[in-house]
């Protein structure tokens, strides 16, 4: 996911969304929300980041150009880890 060059290979006509988790569980690894918005926009595709792990501050759709922002509310409202 971190590379826009592999998740185009993976793109087919029944894609219709590109899911995205940065950093990722359990490894952390960071994906480039812009890059990933700006692909899914060129096909077509809606968009979701996952701010299950991070704090939903740091990506605001609006701001990526993401279609959602999934967060799973009592890890950040808490403070809690998952």
């Amino acid at each position: 996911m971190r590379d826009p060059e592999n998740v185009v290979k993976k793109i087919n006509k029944h894609t219709k969304l590109l899911w995205i988790e940065t950093p990722t569980n359990p490894m952390l690894n960071i994906v480039d929300i812009s890059a990933m918005c700006a692909l899914a926009k060129a096909h077509g595709i809606l968009t979701c980041v996952d701010n299950t792990f991070a704090s939903p501050i740091c990506k605001h759709r609006s701001i990526w150009g993401l279609t959602w922002c999934y967060t799973r509310l009592p890890n950040t409202s808490a403070g809690t880890p998952m």
